[in-house]
């Protein structure tokens, strides 16, 4: 008896490390690791994009279609704007709409989940399909 007892607690204890072998094996995998990789990028630049120099929406008309180079790492446009410094705010606003995205997405599926387990399912899928 205290056996199955004891077989029924360390699989309780064991569910933790699951958790940590998912993110082993995204990191082990090539693929997830630079997907994972280019995430980590992404958020951070688009953290950082406050401390940059230029504004992104501040004109200059006597650097106009300047070359990429060390002053603008990718140059300017017609109106004279840093180009890098506008594609890291056009990032972290596409960060804000994501995450947005995201959790209304997540907030929707919860309720209509919700309603599907707890309610009658024939009228949920004759009101949603």
């Amino acid at each position: 008896m205290s056996s199955a007892v004891d077989t029924a607690t360390a699989a309780v204890v064991k569910k933790p490390r699951k958790a940590r072998g998912a993110m082993r094996r995204l990191v082990s995998d090539p693929l997830g690791a630079l997907g994972l990789g280019l995430i980590v990028v992404t958020v951070l630049a688009a953290l950082a994009a406050g401390l940059l120099p230029h504004d992104p929406v501040k004109l200059n008309p006597m650097v106009r279609f300047a070359a990429p180079g060390a002053e603008h790492w990718l140059g300017t446009d017609n109106l004279g704007r840093d180009l890098f410094t506008r594609m890291l705010y056009g990032a972290r606003i596409a960060l804000v709409i994501s995450i947005g995205a995201t959790v209304a997405s997540l907030l929707v599926g919860l309720l209509f989940g919700v309603l599907a387990g707890f309610g009658r399912a024939g009228w949920t899928v004759s009101c949603f399909c």
